[in-house]
């Protein structure tokens, strides 16, 4: 039982809603396994501060360690983020590592590590190497792929220089891992890995069977689609790698042919204000679409159960928490074939995938009749 005694999960990144939701997931599968749950993470969730059952749940189920002065820290002492200028991933390595060397002495004897994505070598190698430890990555999606996904911004030498700095630093995870854990069998052709090594890292490291659970209690059909108005919605971050601005020329198209068609935008994201301002520019679509900062964990599933449609317009995935829960919910999805949605979508019999995120396939997608 030593073995079982703590894990460790470290999260990449900012703490959003899909990330909260996939850590209450995992602290509620753990809890059962270890006798003690670290959750280690640089950046704050302000929606855990608006949710009080997910506060309430993290109080009494783990330690909840946040580098940042946003959000106070449950369990253990706060540690603040040094005023460095680096950049963001730079930064986030070394609050990681500031903060797992504070923990030494409770991290001493064996534990095992959960690291939730695929750019954190310096905690993998800490995990290995002083503390001997096992390690384990969660991938729910790769950012190499994400970046090759992204068009515009920036010149096409820095994005590809990018992107084989991520595909390399993703790489030597993958080396360094004990075991890769990805969420269906289809994100296993977006692994970073060379061919010569590819079958034996596939063999050896990864795992495929990831994918967390739906709460069917919560998320369930209560009204038929036919009771349903005519709602197409997203319900997700704003930005890029969820094609946000062909999202809403495809509802500024959709509402000039479906007049009979209402639409509702449940988001944040660095691209939400822009995106605003396209709406209010457009009395047609203005009248017709519904725009809400995100909702607490419990209300989601009456939302859900709103929307006869739900569209997913990712150009790179693992397996979203929103695709699962809308389909529990009875929603007819419109997703994009990236990641492992193909492997919960059959397409034209249970929803529909289409082949690339352009107002134009978004808007002609079939839509239920009125």
């Amino acid at each position: 039982m030593n073995a079982l005694k703590r894990i460790i999960v470290v999260i990449n990144g900012t703490m959003t809603r899909n990330r909260l939701v996939h850590t209450f997931k995992l602290v509620n599968i753990l809890r059962y396994i270890f006798k003690e749950v670290i959750i280690l993470s640089s950046r704050s969730a302000t929606d855990l501060l608006e949710n009080h059952n997910l506060l309430q749940f993290f109080k009494s189920s783990c330690t909840l360690i946040l580098l940042d002065s946003l959000c106070p820290v449950i369990g253990s002492r706060l540690c603040k983020s040094p005023k460095i200028s680096v950049t963001p991933l730079l930064k986030e390595w070394l609050l990681h590592v500031v903060q797992l060397i504070r923990l030494h002495r409770r991290l001493k004897d064996k534990s095992v590590f959960l690291i939730l994505g695929t750019s954190n070598i310096p905690a993998i190698i800490l995990a290995r190497i002083p503390y001997r430890s096992r390690v384990y990555i969660f991938a729910g999606g790769f950012e190499s792929r994400r970046l090759a996904s992204l068009d515009g911004g920036v010149r096409r030498i820095i994005k590809v220089l990018r992107q084989y700095i991520a595909k390399l630093i993703e790489l030597m995870s993958i080396m360094l891992t004990h075991y890769l854990i990805i969420e269906s069998r289809s994100a296993v052709k977006h692994i970073p890995v060379p061919f010569p090594i590819r079958d034996l890292i596939l063999k050896r490291k990864v795992y495929t069977y990831g994918a967390l659970y739906v709460d069917t209690n919560k998320f369930k059909y209560i009204y038929p689609l036919n009771e349903r108005r005519n709602v197409v919605g997203y319900i997700g971050t704003l930005d890029q790698n969820r094609a946000s601005v062909e999202l809403i020329y495809a509802f500024k198209l959709l509402s000039r042919v479906k007049k009979y068609v209402e639409f509702l935008l449940i988001s944040s994201g660095p691209l939400k204000p822009k995106l605003i301002e396209v709406v209010n520019k457009d009395h047609e679509l203005k009248s017709k679409l519904k725009i809400m900062d995100f909702v607490s964990y419990d209300e989601m599933p009456k939302y859900m159960n709103m929307l006869k449609v739900l569209v997913f317009p990712s150009r790179s995935e693992g397996l979203p928490n929103t695709v699962i829960e809308a389909l529990a919910c009875g929603c007819i999805v419109v997703a994009s074939p990236v990641g492992g949605i193909p492997d919960v979508i059959i397409h034209d019999r249970t929803c529909l995938l289409y082949t690339s995120p352009s107002p134009r396939d978004l808007s002609t997608s079939r839509m239920p009749s009125s």
